[in-house]
């Protein structure tokens, strides 16, 4: 079972967070992202809206080279140019929460970014780098 942080912004996606939580429990341990080095190098931004606050959140979470998949919650029509805000922000992919029956697909993005992580921190890939950025 993987580990991951969880925050929400916005009343509607606070409302969804248990949701969440429940639902990504068989493959995931959910625990509220504290902005630490600490945290699980994988989490998920649950939000209804985007603002400048929202933008401040991912700037904050991504910092140290977290993943960070912004979940939007509701039936909010992101602009294009909203979705590549959220990107620049800080976001790696931004997907939409449409209740539990999305929990899989969720799931499955979340384990591929620890795969790679796994797969990128290797002693085969880690001995045929010639540097590091």
């Amino acid at each position: 079972m993987g580990e991951i942080v969880i925050h929400a912004r916005g009343s509607r996606a606070v409302r969804e967070l248990e949701a969440l939580r429940a639902a990504l429990a068989p493959w995931f341990e959910c625990s509220e992202a504290t902005g630490s080095s600490l945290d699980p190098p994988q989490g998920i931004v649950l939000f209804d809206r985007v603002d400048d606050l929202l933008g401040q959140t991912l700037r904050e979470l991504s910092a140290g080279d977290r993943r960070l998949l912004a979940l939007q919650v509701g039936a909010l029509d992101l602009a294009a140019e909203q979705h590549w805000e959220l990107l620049r922000a800080g976001a790696a992919d931004v997907q939409l929460w449409e209740g539990p029956q999305s929990a899989a697909v969720i799931a499955n993005r979340l384990q591929r970014w620890q795969q790679i992580d796994r797969l990128l921190s290797s002693k085969a890939v880690a001995e045929n780098l010639c540097c590091e950025s």
